[in-house]
């Protein structure tokens, strides 16, 4: 019996070895065919690229959407509240105040324009278009990022198809593994034309409203109102570089 065990052990050790080591053939490439898949094709190296491109796109976006909120910000409502004084930059109730002045409150208007026009108009014209700077020059960061990284992406989106549709061609990459990645690649282009367009409109959005604070007396707008268009432009610019599949 011992004899018997001290043979059979290493018989099993063996035949369980072997199977360990029977290649698993992949996209019905295999051994068989005489060829296996590039291996370099089965990681897609620019996912990675593709994510970080996406989240950048999208932070544009927010940018762009925090501009849109800072061009509608109270200090660009200076028209009937200005008569409110104060509560038009503070937490005061400037609704309330409005309606007052708009429907007859004299007193309440005339002691706001005597006692904090002059303050008020000194802190709208300070606070919110520096505010909108900030923002300007935000977007303007985060759409250099997109559009440094752009071009050098879509190059290498290009040649990766073109290297899987060379080895579809030799037998080393199956047409599943071809469409597969052309999808990814369709999907991640049209999301980025989405979201870039989304903000072309945020910031058509907020070259109207500055343009409308401007028409309510709101001055010194003309540098804000030039740089938001031309951070629409650019967007559009980059938007229009990307070619759908």
């Amino acid at each position: 019996m011992i004899s018997r065990s001290i043979l059979i052990l290493p018989l099993l050790a063996l035949a369980l070895s072997s199977c360990a080591r029977t290649p698993v053939p992949t996209d019905g490439i295999g051994p068989e065919n005489g060829r296996a898949e590039v291996s370099m094709m089965r990681f897609d190296p620019l996912a990675p690229q593709e994510r970080a491109l996406e989240e950048q796109a999208q932070a544009v976006e927010q940018a762009a959407r925090a501009l849109v909120w800072r061009s509608t910000g109270k200090g660009m409502a200076i028209g009937a509240t200005l008569g409110c004084g104060a509560a038009l930059v503070g937490a005061g109730d400037t609704a309330s105040c409005a309606t007052g002045a708009l429907g007859g409150g004299a007193i309440g208007a005339v002691a706001g324009n005597i006692a904090g026009r002059a303050e008020v108009a000194r802190r709208v014209e300070k606070l919110n278009p520096s505010g909108v700077v900030k923002d300007i020059r935000q977007t303007r960061a985060r759409l250099d990022t997109v559009t440094r990284g752009l071009p050098q992406l879509l190059a290498d989106q290009e040649a990766e198809l073109n290297a899987l549709s060379m080895g579809m061609a030799e037998g080393t990459v199956s047409r599943a593994r071809y469409d597969s990645r052309r999808a990814e690649i369709a999907a991640n282009r049209a999301a980025l034309v989405d979201t870039l367009t989304a903000s072309a409109g945020a910031l058509s959005d907020a070259v109207s409203r500055l343009q409308t604070a401007e028409t309510e007396g709101h001055t010194g707008l003309d540098w804000h109102i030039g740089a938001t268009r031309g951070l629409e432009r650019d967007l559009l610019s980059a938007r229009s570089s990307i070619s759908l599949l």
